[in-house]
């Protein structure tokens, strides 16, 4: 089996590709091209699709082996997350009201996987990668049109924690328009950032004071020297590390493209040195050592410049058989997804953003389907059934038999090739829908049982209306979004409140707290607001909203809530 690492970069496409035998990966070789671009140097993701087309196009196998490609790291957003406790069940509950709270966005507009990390004492760290899932299911349906389709879709620079093997080091991968900067600790990263500028800023700079095209600005910019790092540049990390410059590599004579870099180098290296700084505060760990990557990486005398002002070893990721002179690390991505991000399943706990509705599905994708359509089905028959319970039970039988039609109907419009007497057939529908769905009989007893008490849904709305104060927006008063409110399984119960202060929004969570039933009540601010300010209110200060997460526990009568409600 051919395997192809995919690095979709912003100034060349590069390849790995690698032949499976028994189990084992061989490396066969190295692809890279060039992305054209325009003056302002950004080619489009078009552009870029156009040129892995070409390459494949002119592989063995291209387009026949199996494909790993990883999703940008700068639209990622990656935190971490600390909770007062270790219970899974507790944690998987809390932990999207916590990541929301972080980040700037809605969390049903966007794809999270999370890792969990060593925690300390009773508490549990956990590490969220975020990412738009517009962006996501951009990238797979344009990828999927090419024919391609990815088993998983690893963080790029997550991914790159792969060549990170000694105790903690950091990992800089800096790219064409951006410069990734991953923590790693036993070989996983811990903490990452993205910061926006990489070789592209050198050469704009070059052009500006050469009065030269790109091209020729980008042939300068790898043909020289930084010579010795300029003042401002230095260590105060570890100070028993001594960096310098070997005399044999510096340049002999004065050049304008080289003093033209020197400055944007010098920012750059500021900004991974703060960067690299808080990851140290936030983390309570020292930076070992230094681990290089990237088209950028291949600068002469970076390696010094970075070592001067980190006070810790710095060197370039070194990749199999990438014998390539100016940049032996240019191939580490799409080699370390070639390893380990070609699998439905990443080893070691990668993030991988195929969640939710971007699952990797592949052959089962028919078959998901057809049991989203008989979920549905079965959905319609359940209904019904509360209806049939509540008039004559005469018409139970007549009714079932219409929804076992509908199943019949689902399943021949999805099975095509189902004979006609066999889908036509209810019992034979019937038999083929409950392969992947529960039984009619089953949903009718379940159907019948919460008639026989007081229906678990109203309990807990009746027992909510007793303990919150009147509805509205006075002295007092709490409005409480009813359309906004979302009830799960046995779960929990989620909603809006607005109140006249955050002292009252206060006083609304201590009342719920004061009801058995609701004591786990949590409030967190509601940090998307459409109106430029928030009105002012009934007492002179600013109207509270927030959003109420109350975990949920047994009914007082020992029933679970037994259906979901929205609204």
């Amino acid at each position: 089996m051919s395997i192809i690492g995919i690095d979709l970069g912003a100034s060349a496409i590069k390849l790995a590709i690698f032949q499976s035998r028994l189990g084992r990966y061989q490396l066969t070789g190295y692809r890279q091209a060039s992305v054209p671009t325009d003056e302002s140097g950004h080619p489009d993701i078009d552009g870029r699709l156009a040129v892995l087309t070409e390459l494949l196009d002119s592989t063995a196998k291209g387009w026949k082996s199996t494909h790993a490609l990883a999703f940008p790291g700068d639209h990622v957003s990656i935190r971490m997350v600390s909770l007062p406790f270790k219970d899974r069940a507790q944690v998987a509950r809390t932990l999207p009201f916590e990541v929301e709270s972080l980040v700037p966005f809605d969390l049903e507009d966007m794809i999270m996987d999370t890792r969990t990390l060593a925690g300390e004492g009773s508490g549990t760290k956990v590490l969220a990668a975020v990412a738009p899932s517009e962006r996501v299911g951009q990238l797979l349906s344009k990828l999927s049109d090419l024919g391609i389709e990815l088993k998983a879709l690893p963080v790029d620079i997550d991914l790159l924690s792969h060549f990170a093997d000694n105790g903690t080091q950091a990992v800089i991968d800096i790219g064409h328009s951006r410069t990734l900067v991953a923590l790693t600790h036993a070989g996983k990263a811990i903490a990452a950032r993205a910061i926006s500028t990489g070789g592209k800023a050198l050469t704009d700079a070059i052009q500006e004071a050469c009065g030269v095209n790109r091209l020729d600005a980008e042939e300068l910019k790898h043909s020289i020297h930084l010579g010795p790092p300029t003042e401002g540049v230095v260590a105060d990390w570890d100070e028993s590390f001594e960096a310098g410059v070997s005399e044999a590599s510096l340049p002999d004579e004065p050049r304008p493209e080289r003093e033209a870099i020197r400055a944007p180098v010098q920012r750059l290296i500021q900004e991974i040195r703060t960067t690299l700084v808080q990851f140290e505060d936030d983390n309570q760990i020292e930076v070992d050592e230094v681990l290089m990557t990237g088209g950028g990486a291949s600068l002469e005398g970076l390696a010094d410049w970075l070592a001067s002002a980190l006070g810790v070893r710095v060197r370039e990721i070194q990749v199999e058989g990438a014998d390539f002179e100016l940049a032996p690390g240019r191939f580490a991505l799409c080699h370390a997804l070639a390893l380990k991000g070609h699998q439905s399943t990443l080893p070691g706990k990668l993030f991988n953003l195929r969640q939710g509705a971007f699952t990797f599905t592949g052959n089962a994708a028919k078959l998901g389907g057809v049991l989203a359509l008989v979920a549905a089905a079965c959905l319609v028959f359940f209904l019904g059934s509360i209806v049939l319970h509540l008039s004559k039970m005469d018409d139970l039988k007549y009714e079932e038999e219409q929804a076992l039609k509908a199943v019949s109907d689902t399943v021949l419009a999805a099975f095509p090739d189902t004979p006609e007497s066999k889908a036509t057939d209810p019992k034979l529908a019937e038999a083929i829908a409950s392969e992947n769905a529960t039984k009619m009989s089953q949903k009718v007893e379940q159907v019948c049982a919460p008639f026989q008490t007081t229906h678990p849904v109203m309990k807990l709305l009746e027992d909510l209306h007793t303990v919150a104060p009147p509805h509205g927006k006075g002295p007092g008063q709490a409005f409480i979004d009813i359309e906004k409110m979302v009830l799960q399984t046995g779960v929990s119960l989620t909603f809006d409140a607005v109140t006249g202060s955050v002292r009252q929004a206060d006083e609304l969570k201590n009342k719920l707290r004061a009801s058995p039933r609701f004591a786990q009540v949590t409030k967190s601010k509601l940090n998307h607001i459409s109106k430029g300010e928030n009105p002012k209110g009934n007492d002179g200060e600013e109207e509270s909203k927030d959003k109420y997460f109350i975990p949920l526990t047994d009914t007082t009568d020992g029933t679970d809530v037994a259906s979901n409600t929205e609204g």
